[in-house]
């Protein structure tokens, strides 16, 4: 029995770890900030096109294009957007927070490519019962960033529930991107 019971411990640690090791090395870093970028070729497709391909991403992404836009340059081909998408921490059994995901993407088009930049992430939540909310939670979000950044301060300071979250963001932000990027290939069908 005590065999069973130190394998089952120790399973548990690995998986831990693993997962720990995992978060490290999901979130791409620049500057020791997470930060998503690529050029994407677009063949046979001039900057204008690209940009009202763009735009129109923008405004099917967002609840309002305009509320989210805060540089909106034709002639350079340059768009700065900053919005939110929403993920849950689970706080305590029996509490689920909802966390904005907030995040700032900028796209900049020339003919036949164009390059997206995914950075400065930060999260915000409105508690509603705050006796739920532990402290130590409230000051990790404030730090998430530098926390992720720092691997080896990582392991020491996550609490309940924050791995699973952080592991939720990335598949976010990857298919906001894929949804950008079939966007700005796909030809625009207007024959009514």
């Amino acid at each position: 029995m005590k065999t069973l019971l130190c394998y089952t411990i120790t399973l548990f640690f690995l998986i831990d770890c693993y997962s720990q090791e995992k978060l490290a090395y999901s979130f791409p870093f620049k500057d020791g900030k997470i930060m998503y970028t690529d050029v994407i070729q677009v063949d046979s497709t001039l900057k204008d096109e690209l940009y009202n391909r763009a735009k129109r991403w923008i405004i099917d992404s967002f609840n309002s294009g305009k509320d989210v836009i805060q540089l909106d340059n034709k002639e350079t081909g340059e768009i700065i957007t900053k919005g939110f998408f929403s993920a849950y921490l689970n706080v305590t059994s029996k509490y689920d927070q909802e966390v904005n995901v907030w995040q700032i993407l900028r796209i900049q088009i020339k003919d036949t490519r164009f390059k997206y930049e995914l950075y400065d992430f930060s999260l915000k939540y409105h508690v509603t019962n705050s006796s739920d909310v532990d402290s130590s939670l409230e000051e990790w979000i404030s730090n998430w960033n530098k926390v992720i950044a720092d691997k080896p301060k990582m392991t020491k300071s996550l609490i309940p529930g924050i791995n699973t979250f952080l592991l939720s963001i990335d598949p976010k932000v990857k298919n906001q991107i894929s949804s950008l990027v079939l966007a700005m290939k796909t030809k625009n069908k207007e024959n009514w």
